[in-house]
């Protein structure tokens, strides 16, 4: 009899385990798509409630479309083409632009922390206070894009074309500047504690106001940079000599 009891309860402890087993597996996954929306999907959506999350639109033709005020958290974005689309104040919380084309596009004030744009193109990009901490943006194109007061805490920026960009009072504290083509940049105000700037080229880059407390310069092309002796806590830098 007991015998036959265990039995019954190892069995039912098995049928359990294999219910909850294949009900874990048959959940989706939070962001993955099977597959892409379509053209005629993303204007029904963008018509009623403006929220992408999680969906896949990769290599898709974004241009110049009205995408403000949007959520597109953790979306795929991957090679898309965003040439002057409007993402004024638009969620892009941990989205793929990997690669994707965002050249004159409007992203000001969006919130783009942790996004991915390594190797994206962000020719003359507005991003004026947009929220781009821990963000990857490795060797992704920047020239004379407007960065104006943004937030870059801790991002990777590491072999980025910054070109001409517009830096006035923005956030880099404890940014990977390495390897990064500042030149002619304006850098004027901007927060460079803590920044990694080895084997960046600032020739010709603005520094008046910055503040380079614990900035690494080690290696950095510094030669013809503007300001640099009105740069804030100066003697704390690395690398300047």
């Amino acid at each position: 009899m007991e015998n036959q009891f265990m039995k019954g309860f190892i069995l039912l402890r098995l049928i359990v385990f294999y219910a909850l087993f294949s009900t874990l597996i048959a959940a989706p996954v939070l962001g993955d798509n099977d597959e892409r929306l379509t053209a005629d999907q993303v204007k029904e959506i963008l018509k009623n409630t403006r929220n992408f999350n999680g969906k896949d639109l990769s290599k898709m033709n974004l241009s110049r479309l009205d995408l403000s005020k949007t959520q597109l958290s953790k979306v795929n974005l991957r090679k898309a083409n965003l040439l002057e689309a409007d993402l004024r104040g638009s969620i892009l919380f941990g989205a793929d632009l990997s690669e994707a084309l965002l050249d004159f596009a409007n992203l000001s004030g969006a919130d783009l922390r942790d996004v991915k744009l390594n190797g994206a193109s962000l020719r003359e990009t507005a991003l004026g206070k947009a929220n781009l901490n821990f963000a990857n943006l490795k060797a992704a194109y920047m020239g004379s894009a407007n960065l104006n007061a943004a937030s870059l805490r801790f991002a990777d920026l590491s072999g980025a074309n910054l070109n001409f960009a517009h830096l006035n009072k923005a956030d880099l504290y404890g940014t990977n500047l390495s390897g990064a083509n500042l030149r002619n940049t304006n850098l004027k105000e901007a927060n460079l504690s803590h920044a990694n700037l080895n084997f960046a080229d600032l020739s010709g880059a603005n520094l008046l106001g910055a503040d380079i407390n614990g900035a690494d310069f080690s290696n950095a092309k510094i030669s013809g940079v503007k300001n640099i002796k009105k740069a804030k806590n100066i003697e704390k830098a690395i690398g300047i000599p």
